[in-house]
């Protein structure tokens, strides 16, 4: 039972009540018999326990059961009988007076004692014979949340008085409880030159004890039900413990507001250092204390510490990094784990502070992030102190379901709608936070790609230009006119769209006259095509939005090209030529046809000379095709440049990296047109494994058919 979130209690009135045990339970409990009473528990009563001996209730409040308390109950009828120790909860979902607790126990034969605690713990129960100690081992937390008025309940560690019970108990009234921990009252006292620190927030606030004393203020003790006291820290001891708040729950310095930490009742003697150390949003303060008498912390009591605080004892914060903080990730080139920590901007500053289960990602350069072992990236501290705006360019990993969430301070923002496969650039506006501010950057769902953070000053939110048409455009060899269709986020005033078109370094003056008058459309003009096989980059421009581009390809008009055309069935796979794709990130890599001289064949993109638009691919290279043979249920796969090597395995073993396209290596392979993600099931019978593109970089095997490494299959036949 939490004695309440805003409120001090050292007795609670309540009744408990049990659900019955199963009769399996009882059998193997020899003769332990389950019962069935009705919890209620009553209203808190609150004793004179504060420092002026004056009711602790905290300006005025009335002491409440909270919602999701937990409170632990045991039972034993001697030191001889095995104890069965239980967790009742909560059943009210908001605070009340009265509430009631569920959960079920079972007693044994006779009369027994029974035992209740808060809060509970899975740490077990222990006894020892010796001194007749019997209680629960309770964590007292060295970190603690209180709130404006009142200590952390989780912190406040209660015994019940012990009650007698026997199998016909029904109900039990009045269980009395009271705090075993002590509370100690930090009043901050400005004494500062001109009041430097009063209507500052306090952050965190921490009490220390000598170090060179036996001097613990939190750890893990023993709640002796038996005596009603606790024992000293005997394990994770600690001599510092720390409030922490949130803009919710901090407050303002004023003299009178006040930090409350519950601690392990001592005396501290005369001569004792305490150390008061806090952090405020323009503030770091610390001072050091020599008591001057000794100081009983008592159980159940508040004892009051009232720090002046003068210039000495106060630092001006360090503000963070100011903005723009810009990182595109360029320099990520392998596929491996990658700690952003070490990563710094052109001045030498660090750009982040903490990041889990981060990886490199090298097409585009970026870095993958994963959820299912909790990944996520945080910056170093940033002045917030104005309101920004964070654009991060992401997309889902293949395959993946998954939102982008951003965290600034305690305020945190997520994408209306789930990451897409292609990357695509978000805006999150904030409102101002401190100057010493970080920025947590983390996917919700599953895994995402993150290629660009940029986080500048102000909430006007940058436009965002996306080009909804294909990105490869096969031109008409006669030619003709092209339209190219786009979405414009957060448009900027008297600014248009914008588009040139470039081969190499030169303009391609073959794609002109572009048109955007039109809203949402770019038309321009692709000439006739009397020479060789010509492509061009056009690129989008609008405002200070990233660029987009699409590329246009145009075969010759004189000459007749070697055409393939995507198979889309398994009825449509027979002997003839073919041209194996596999698509990574929606970028295509081939398999290509020639020797790999003892190494799995690499994946190549596609030469500048090839179209592949559409379901349709135009003049390849000839590395590029092979032939398919024939071979009892399945088919060789052969060089159509040079029909002496095939595709195979290494006859010696079945490793996922010893697929070779070589002499002697000519296997017999099937396919199947499946719906997953990886598109076809390419299966070779010789080795039972199936054939896999290994992240853009060469071409495997594995043992089961779901390892593309999320990449996707695509067969094309000539015609």
């Amino acid at each position: 039972m939490k004695t309440l979130t805003k409120s001090w209690m050292l007795l609670a009135a309540a009744a408990l009540a049990f659900t019955s045990c199963t009769k399996d339970n009882v059998e193997e409990n020899n003769g332990l018999t389950p019962v069935q009473l009705t919890i209620q528990a009553g209203n808190p009563e609150v004793s004179s326990i504060d420092e002026q001996g004056t009711r602790t209730e905290m300006q005025g409040s009335t002491p409440m059961w909270s919602a999701n308390d937990q409170i632990g109950v045991t039972t034993t009828s001697s030191p001889d009988v095995p104890m069965v120790h239980e967790r009742f909860t909560n059943d009210n979902q908001s605070s009340t007076q009265t509430t009631t607790f569920s959960g079920s126990i079972t007693l044994p034969d006779g009369v027994a004692t029974l035992y209740a605690y808060y809060p509970y713990t899975s740490n077990g129960i222990s006894y020892i014979a010796t001194n007749e100690t019997f209680g629960a081992k309770v964590d007292l937390p060295a970190n603690q949340n209180p709130t404006v008025t009142s200590f952390d309940g989780a912190a406040d560690l209660l015994v019940a008085k012990p009650v007698e019970v026997t199998a016909n108990t029904t109900k039990i009234e009045n269980m009395q409880f009271k705090r075993v921990s002590g509370v100690v009252k930090v009043v901050l006292q400005d004494n500062t030159t001109g009041n430097a620190i009063t209507g500052q927030h306090v952050n965190t606030l921490a009490v220390t004890t000598d170090e060179t004393q036996n001097l613990p203020l939190a750890g893990r003790v023993v709640v002796d039900f038996v005596n009603g006291v606790i024992t000293a820290p005997y394990y994770g001891q600690s001599s510092t413990v720390t409030a922490h708040y949130t803009s919710a729950t901090q407050y303002a310095i004023d003299d009178t507001n006040a930090t409350y930490l519950s601690v392990y009742p001592q005396t501290l003697p005369t001569g004792t250092q305490l150390t008061v150390a806090a952090t405020t949003e323009g503030y770091t303060i610390n001072k050091v204390i020599t008591l001057g008498q000794d100081i009983e912390i008592l159980p159940g009591k508040i004892t009051t510490l009232r720090i002046g605080i003068a210039d000495e004892h106060i630092t001006a914060a360090e503000a963070g990094m100011l903005l723009p903080f810009f990182d595109d990730f360029t320099d990520l080139k392998g596929t491996s784990a990658y700690d952003p920590t070490i990563r710094e901007n052109s001045n030498g500053e660090k750009l982040y502070s903490a990041a889990e289960y981060t990886y490199q990602y090298n097409i585009p350069s970026g870095l993958r992030i994963s959820t299912s072992n909790h990944g996520y990236l945080t910056t170093v501290d940033l002045d917030l102190s104005q309101e920004f705006t964070v654009t991060i360019k992401a997309r889902a990993w293949a395959g993946d379901n998954t939102s982008l969430k951003v965290t600034a301070g305690e305020t945190s923002q997520t994408t209306e709608t789930q990451l897409t496969e292609t990357f695509e650039t978000y805006s999150f506006a904030f409102p101002a936070q401190t100057s010493k501010t970080k920025i947590r950057i983390e996917p919700e769902g599953k895994r995402m790609i993150i290629s660009e953070i940029n986080i500048v000053y102000g909430n006007t939110l940058p436009p965002v230009l996306k080009i909804t048409s294909p990105a490869t455009v096969s031109a008409d060899p006669a030619g003709e006119q092209v339209t190219v269709n786009y979405t414009i986020q957060n448009p900027v005033e008297g600014e248009t769209i914008a588009a040139t078109a470039t081969s190499g370094d030169a303009p391609a003056e073959w794609i002109h006259s572009f048109d955007t008058t039109t809203d949402g459309e770019v038309t321009f003009t692709v000439d006739p095509n009397d020479g060789d096989v010509r492509s061009a980059t056009v690129t989008f421009t609008y405002a200070t939005a990233p660029a987009q581009t699409i590329t246009v390809s145009q075969l010759s008009s004189t000459s007749t090209a070697i055409t393939f055309i995507e198979v889309t069935t398994t009825e449509e796979i027979t002997e003839g030529e073919y041209i194996l794709i596999g698509e990574f990130d929606g970028e295509p890599y081939y398999l290509p046809n020639t020797g790999s001289l003892g190494n799995p064949p690499v994946s190549l993109t596609l030469p500048s000379t090839t179209i592949l638009s559409g379901n349709t691919i135009s003049n390849p290279s000839t590395d590029m095709t092979w032939t398919f043979t024939k071979n009892g249920e399945g088919f060789n796969i052969i060089s159509t440049a040079d029909s002496t090597i095939g595709l195979g395995m290494n006859p010696n073993g079945g490793k996922n990296n010893f697929l070779r396209v070589e002499a002697n290596y000519i296997d017999i392979w099937t396919f199947v047109k499946v719906s997953e993600k990886w598109n076809w099931e390419i299966f070779d019978t010789n080795q039972s494994r199936y054939l896999s593109g290994f992240k853009a970089t060469n071409w495997r095997t594995y043992t089961t058919n779901s390892l593309n490494q999320n990449g996707t299959f695509r067969l094309f036949k000539r015609q």
